[in-house]
């Protein structure tokens, strides 16, 4: 865990300062959550805090796994922290659309259905 400042209403971690810790380690596989993933926008958030912590961690893993479930996918909130030719895997359930599954996978990005 990276530390930061808790947002109770996401149960997730941002920090407020310019200089986050991402800026100083190494990272070999990040695991974020979003509000929407598209192809065409990739992972997207609506805080903006959480946006700015997201896109620092991402920037310094080395890999990057989505875990987003069924209700996420192709859907885009307010700012993208990711890419989607950052991403090395998806963790997703298995009520996701298979069409959805099936364009992700055919850009080389593998796809874990639980």
């Amino acid at each position: 865990m990276s530390g930061g400042m808790v947002r109770w209403e996401a149960y997730s971690l941002v920090s407020t300062l310019e200089e986050t810790i991402f800026q100083h380690v190494h990272i070999k596989r990040a695991f974020v959550g979003a509000k929407g993933f598209s192809l065409a926008e990739g992972l997207t958030d609506i805080n903006r805090d959480e946006v700015l912590f997201k896109r620092d961690m991402v920037a310094a893993a080395k890999e990057v796994v989505a875990l987003i479930d069924h209700t996420k996918w192709d859907k885009v909130a307010l700012a993208t922290f990711c890419k989607t030719d950052r991403l090395k895997t998806i963790v997703t359930d298995s009520i996701t659309p298979k069409h959805l599954i099936e364009q992700v996978r055919e850009r080389g990005i593998e796809v874990i259905v639980v």
